[in-house]
């Protein structure tokens, strides 16, 4: 039986994947990189200095790059406005919560992105602990970020389930030993996140919450 839940927030609680994409087009666009939306989307979930290695290259210099990541900040600051949390996700946690499960949230974020999430989707106080982007020192695929949130709860990976929407995720929780879990609605093919380790794919958190009693979250 699974006591651990750890949730991906962008994209995956959140309707927020194509705001962050259009953030880093357009500043990559400002240093003259014209990038394409969905190579953009596919690096979502990593950090920020991956993504920006991923399409400037490592040997831009720290000045570019941190020009970069103020004006992405700067853009996707404004974007977040029109931010919107996906249907149900409160009532999976508070019926993850109803049968004793333990919920972690991790994100790539900042921690003031991260709380703003929390509070567009009202699940604070439902939620055991959080991991953001000052806490781990590698981003996903890299398994870190859910090792830290495991030991939030002194779990351990044979009892946890992952659910995120990006291939980082369900590789990350893979190398683990963590069983993952997919959403579609941050934009990644289904046969994408099978392929990276997925174990269940689900249109998004609604169809989720509506089976999850025979879902690997309560398997």
């Amino acid at each position: 039986m699974k006591k651990v839940i750890i949730f991906d927030i962008d994209g995956t609680l959140v309707d927020t994947n194509w705001l962050h994409t259009k953030a880093w087009q357009e500043a990559f666009g400002q240093f003259g990189t014209e990038v394409d939306a969905l190579d953009v989307l596919s690096q979502i979930g990593r950090s920020s200095d991956d993504i920006i290695a991923k399409f400037m290259g490592h040997n831009a210099s720290i000045d570019v790059k941190e020009q970069i990541r103020d004006s992405y900040r700067r853009i996707y600051g404004n974007l977040a406005k029109d931010a919107k949390g996906f249907p149900k996700v409160r009532e999976l946690f508070t019926k993850l919560r109803a049968m004793g499960k333990r919920i972690v949230l991790a994100s790539s974020a900042k921690e003031k992105v991260v709380n703003s999430n929390i509070d567009l989707v009202g699940i604070r106080g439902l939620i055991d602990g959080v991991i953001t982007s000052s806490k781990v020192k590698k981003s996903k695929p890299d398994p870190e970020i859910f090792d830290l949130a495991l030991a939030v709860v002194e779990g351990n990976p044979s009892e946890a389930v992952v659910v995120g929407d990006s291939a980082w995720d369900m590789e990350a929780a893979r190398t683990l030993g963590i069983a993952p879990v997919g959403v579609l609605t941050g934009g990644i093919p289904e046969n994408v996140l099978k392929k990276a380790g997925a174990i269940a794919v689900y249109r998004d958190i609604e169809e989720l919450y509506k089976e999850l009693d025979s879902s690997p979250l309560c398997t």
